[in-house]
C-alpha cells in the first residue's frame, strides 16, 4: 500500500515563530509559506508545519507521519475493512489528496496521493 516517506507534519500554534525557527535558526530551505502550511526541504523529506488540526485546540505535540500511496480510494478501502479508524472525506493540498488515519493507538498518521484532486 504505502509508496514512500513523503512528509513529516509538525503542528505548530504560530506558524510564524515556527517558520523562522526551522528556516532561519536551523537552516532549513522554504519550499512553500502560507498561514496555513509551510514546507521545508529536510534533506530530502518535506517537513511540513501545520496550524493545529482541530481549529482552537492547543497543538499535541509530536508529529504526524505523511506516507504516500498510490490510489487513496483504495487504501481507504482496505483500511476500513481491516477496521482501521480513516477519515470520511479526503482534504486538498498543494501536493495532493490527503486522507487522515489513526494507527490503532489512536495517533495520527495520513496518507496522500499526489496529484490527485478534491
Amino acid at each position: 500500500m504505502v509508496r514512500s516517506l513523503h512528509t513529516i507534519v509538525i503542528e505548530v500554534d504560530d506558524m510564524a515563530a515556527a517558520t523562522t525557527f526551522y528556516r532561519d535558526v536551523l537552516g532549513l530551505k522554504t519550499q512553500i509559506e502560507s498561514p496555513y502550511w509551510t514546507s521545508l526541504d529536510c534533506f530530502g523529506t518535506t517537513l511540513g508545519l501545520h496550524p493545529p488540526f482541530v481549529p482552537g485546540e492547543t497543538p499535541r505535540g509530536g508529529v504526524v507521519l505523511c506516507l504516500a500511496v498510490a490510489d487513496l480510494v483504495a487504501a481507504q478501502a482496505a483500511l476500513r475493512a481491516v477496521g482501521a479508524w480513516c477519515a470520511d472525506a479526503f482534504h486538498g493540498t498543494p501536493s495532493g489528496a490527503v486522507l487522515d488515519i489513526k494507527d490503532p493507538s489512536g495517533n495520527p498518521l495520513q496518507l496522500i496521493q499526489l496529484g490527485l484532486s478534491v
